[in-house]
């Protein structure tokens, strides 16, 4: 009976876990912006924390020698409310045109040129001391 029990919670929470990361999967967007003025991790950060404010954000990341930001959100939030956001604290951004950028689908934190607000060097200090 035990080993019945044990058995059908173990399928409850497999079948949990997969539901809950398909239909996150169909919720999320990632778009691409130009920032012209964007020239350090400081700015990326300050984007962040703006983005941060938004319903439906759930990260971003940053390539400062193409001036691109790639924001990845639900599709509540809208294109433009992630434009307003970012012209609002002095970084102007508009939605790239599919010319201006190739393949950044596949872009990580791992791919060359391309920053998370947690790349810089106090953040990956304040992470090795955080619990």
């Amino acid at each position: 009976m035990f080993k019945k029990s044990v058995l059908m919670s173990s399928f409850l929470f497999v079948f949990f876990i997969i539901f809950n990361l398909s239909a996150g999967a169909e919720d999320s967007l990632r778009s691409v912006f130009i920032v012209d003025n964007i020239s350090c991790g400081s700015c990326i950060r300050k984007i962040d924390a703006k983005l941060k404010n938004l319903e439906g954000y759930r990260g971003m990341l940053a390539n400062i020698d193409k001036k691109m930001v790639i924001v990845d959100h639900k599709t509540i939030l809208r294109d433009v409310e992630i434009t307003v956001a970012m012209t609002s604290i002095g970084k102007p951004a508009r939605l790239a045109l599919k010319s201006e950028y190739d393949r950044q689908k596949t872009v990580s934190m791992e791919s060359k040129g391309w920053r998370s607000p947690s790349d810089g060097f106090i953040a990956k200090i304040l992470k090795i001391f955080s619990p």
